[in-house]
């Protein structure tokens, strides 16, 4: 069985690799045999070829990379927005529970994959959102809830993005980093439905004739995921020796 197949956490040439790993594994296999080679055919090979070209500008054009980064930290700093007004609204002072709540519902107003729209529309959504965390009702929560260092971070991020959006001759970039966006989701839909299709074929005719390749989708899934946890190990504040 393969374990895991969501890899939202995967960095986007990492992400890439990987992908492109498993091809070379499903072109060694017999694929017409193991009755995947319709799933291979019509999804996941589309799916790559789009998301090759869309990769190569984000690798090769200095704008298209800055556009691309700054909106991978933006899409963090969003998610931990989140993770923190949930973490507060379970606070043990009611005052920063109701604060917290609060915050949280503004945030969901605008949905749960806002990191999923497309970037003009993710910036207005940010926007708005930030504009509403700003009115007089509303700040004092923020600052109750301690949220401050993240919608600053946000409001940072989104204006380094949206000055972009004004500036013509690096309009192109954001137009690029879209469609890297857009052909990354895609291929991970491509490659959840192909792990779904390789489990429920190895459930109800055995997992023999499939094992080789589950293993090497495993591997491959679980270098990724340690290479994630690498990087945000990397990232964490150095503890200092009393």
């Amino acid at each position: 069985m393969i374990k895991k197949a969501n890899l939202q956490e995967v960095q986007l040439f990492d992400f890439f690799q990987v992908i492109t790993n498993i091809d070379n594994h499903l072109k060694k296999a017999d694929l017409e045999t193991l009755k995947l080679k319709v799933v291979y055919d019509s999804d996941f090979v589309p799916a790559y070829a789009s998301l090759d070209t869309a990769i190569e500008p984000v690798q090769n054009k200095a704008v298209t990379r800055k556009v691309w980064d700054t909106d991978k930290d933006r899409d963090q700093v969003l998610t931990g927005l989140r993770r923190h007004l949930k973490a507060q609204s379970s606070h043990p002072d009611p005052e920063v529970t109701e604060a917290g709540s609060a915050l949280l519902e503004i945030l969901n107003k605008y949905g749960k994959n806002i990191q999923r729209k497309a970037l003009r529309e993710e910036t207005g959504i940010i926007t708005n959102i930030l504009q509403e965390y700003a009115k007089p009702e509303n700040a004092p929560l923020v600052t109750l809830t301690n949220t401050n260092a993240w919608t600053d971070s946000l409001g940072s991020f989104n204006s380094e993005l949206e000055a972009i959006f004004n500036d013509r001759t690096r309009a192109e970039a954001l137009t690029e980093v879209g469609r890297a966006k857009a052909a990354r989701h895609t291929m991970q839909r491509a490659f959840s439905k192909l792990v779904k299709t390789i489990n429920s074929l190895a459930f109800i005719g055995g997992e023999a004739p499939y094992q080789a390749l589950m293993d090497n989708i495993n591997q491959e899934v679980k270098q990724a995921m340690t290479t994630v946890l690498l990087r945000k190990a990397a990232k964490e504040p150095k503890k200092t020796s009393k």
